[in-house]
């Protein structure tokens, strides 16, 4: 697991960061379409990315203070695919023994840097959201 130390001062430049990454097409999810700062009634989600079989993963994004990125993230299984907190790897690895935090909302963790991103904790794939119509909303954001 490649880590290249690198602080983050903002939040912003970690998700340009995860953004870019993911469009490399080597994360854990393969080649998708990415939409930044979905907005919809409950809240706004820092990323979403849909893959080519139209499973919605959203990706919130903090630089430490992982419960509440948990609560934004575990509102989002609602009408995605697979839900994730990411943060920075020296925080995410600290943040990782309270698994059954994010193992009891079924909401996965992730850890990043400027040049990778790793699952830590899976999250729990959800093939039949309980907002389908929300799901095609975020979708469509993408140009997916």
């Amino acid at each position: 697991m490649p880590r290249v130390a690198k602080s983050y001062n903002y939040e912003k430049t970690l998700v340009e960061d995860i953004c870019s990454y993911l469009e490399t097409g080597e994360s854990p999810w393969g080649e998708v379409h990415l939409s930044r700062e979905f907005d919809y009634k409950n809240g706004r989600i820092d990323i979403i990315a849909v893959d080519m079989a139209k499973d919605l993963f959203a990706f919130e994004v903090k630089l430490t203070n992982w419960r509440k990125a948990l609560s934004q993230a575990y509102r989002n299984t609602t009408f995605t695919t697979e839900s994730y907190v990411v943060l920075p790897f020296e925080v995410a690895e600290s943040v990782q023994k309270y698994f059954y935090e994010f193992e009891r909302r079924a909401v996965g963790l992730c850890a990043a840097n400027s040049d990778h991103l790793q699952v830590l904790i899976p999250a729990n794939r959800r093939n039949n959201p309980i907002q389908e119509w929300l799901k095609e909303d975020a979708i469509n954001s993408t140009g997916a």
